[in-house]
């Protein structure tokens, strides 16, 4: 004969985490953001350098649309802010000049202490330029 106790039937069910799963999901989610913060930040990067990148082909579309014997550039870009850009105004600053052999050179600057200072892809002048003939640099950057 089985004997069944009457006396505590009650189920048991369990309410809550312990803190073997607590800590499970806390280095789960730290080992993520571990490895993806680095690659976002390069992303985010690399898409503000691109935006500049096409301010300055809408600069150089805008002087050769423009153009009646001379470049005219000093409506389009005033004391390093681009009136036709859509880069951010705290990471680049933008430059027009000429030369006796060069009609006209765009230069963008990554503004220093600001976030696309980071940006490995520039060199060390943290500059890209495009010029009249349609030269960039640096090279790797325009790829």
């Amino acid at each position: 004969m089985i004997r069944r106790f009457k006396c505590n039937r009650k189920n048991k069910s369990v309410f809550g985490m312990t803190l073997i799963e607590l800590l499970l999901v806390t280095v789960l989610i730290t080992l993520l953001t571990l490895f993806s913060y680095p690659n976002i930040t390069q992303y985010i990067l690399r898409s503000h350098r691109t935006v500049a990148q096409t301010d300055m082909l809408k600069l150089q579309l805008q002087l050769e649309h423009n153009y009646h014997r001379r470049y005219d550039w000093n409506t389009l870009v005033s004391a390093g802010i681009c009136t036709i850009c859509d880069s951010d105004r705290e990471r680049f600053s933008f430059s027009i000049s000429s030369s006796a052999h060069m009609a006209y050179k765009i230069t963008v600057t990554a503004l220093p202490n600001k976030a696309q200072s980071e940006d490995t892809c520039l060199e060390q002048d943290k500059k890209m330029t495009l010029n009249v003939h349609n030269e960039t640099s640096p090279s790797p950057c325009w790829n």
